[in-house]
């Protein structure tokens, strides 16, 4: 870690990004000491990487780590949507799908992932065992998503977007938006060494109508607001928004229209 600090990450259009500057930039968005987040990350966007894969990856979670520090809580996404498919979700093996920075992540040591074979995640630090005892729907009070709400908890965007923030899913599902229904999947789970068959359920889009998901509006509503921060950092951007308000505006907005969270009315 202590090598990590002294080091350059990558190489920009500007100048060369070193780990101070990703510390630095964690700080100015607002993010503190106890803090509890929820990142979703893109790290090749920043520039060119100056170091080998494992030590660039491994840099971005001490500075994470360094940032919440020992009584704040690191969550990442290691989404597996390969069981809605009829694949065996094996908790130790099967892959992350949603970013180099989230594989890695989950195998770190002392992180541990949760056994959703749809929506698991790997988490770090004081409100582990908490996020870990969650219920087996998707996006409920009682899901990862719920309960880093019921925290306070803050989504960072490390490089991705916007649209990768999930946790709209939970704000439409805690509405009741009318495009999206209830499904149940059931499959095989490899955990500890013990397989067992088991079911979860999954708030999917609608087959009827062209349900097409769009969070550019909902952005920029926030930006207007000053209710969502950037931080640049080399060719791209770091990104925080609160959980709690993001929540209670989103639905607000769904209040007033439904399908506000999408392109356009799918019906």
């Amino acid at each position: 870690m202590e090598e990590s600090k002294s080091i350059s990450l990558y190489e920009s259009d500007e100048k060369n990004i070193h780990y101070e500057d990703v510390v630095k930039a964690l700080k100015s968005l607002g993010i503190r000491k106890g803090d509890t987040l929820l990142v979703h990350s893109d790290v090749s966007v920043f520039g060119k990487p100056i170091r080998d894969k494992k030590l660039l990856l491994d840099s971005l979670v001490y500075a994470l780590q360094e940032v919440v520090g020992r009584n704040g809580t690191i969550v990442m996404p290691t989404f597996t949507y390969s069981f809605c498919n009829g694949k065996i979700y094996d908790k130790k093996k099967s892959r992350s799908t949603v970013g180099a920075l989230t594989e890695h992540f989950r195998n770190m040591e002392g992180v541990k992932r949760t056994s959703h074979p749809i929506f698991s995640f790997a988490i770090w630090g004081k409100n582990t065992e908490y996020l870990l005892d969650t219920s087996k729907d998707s996006f409920d009070k009682n899901s990862v998503f719920g309960k880093i709400h019921s925290l306070g908890g803050k989504m960072v965007s490390i490089g991705s977007t916007f649209e990768a923030f999930t946790f709209m899913h939970y704000i439409e599902q805690s509405y009741g938006v009318p495009h999206r229904y209830m499904k149940v999947f059931k499959g095989t789970i490899v955990e500890n060494s013990k397989t067992y068959e088991d079911e979860y359920t999954y708030y999917v889009r609608s087959l009827e109508g062209n349900v097409i998901v769009n969070f550019e509006r909902f952005e920029k509503y926030l930006k207007e607001k000053n209710l969502i921060y950037y931080e640049r950092l080399g060719n791209s951007n770091i990104l925080l928004a609160e959980c709690n308000t993001v929540f209670e505006e989103g639905f607000k907005l769904l209040s007033q229209n439904p399908f506000y969270l999408l392109k356009e009315n799918p019906f």
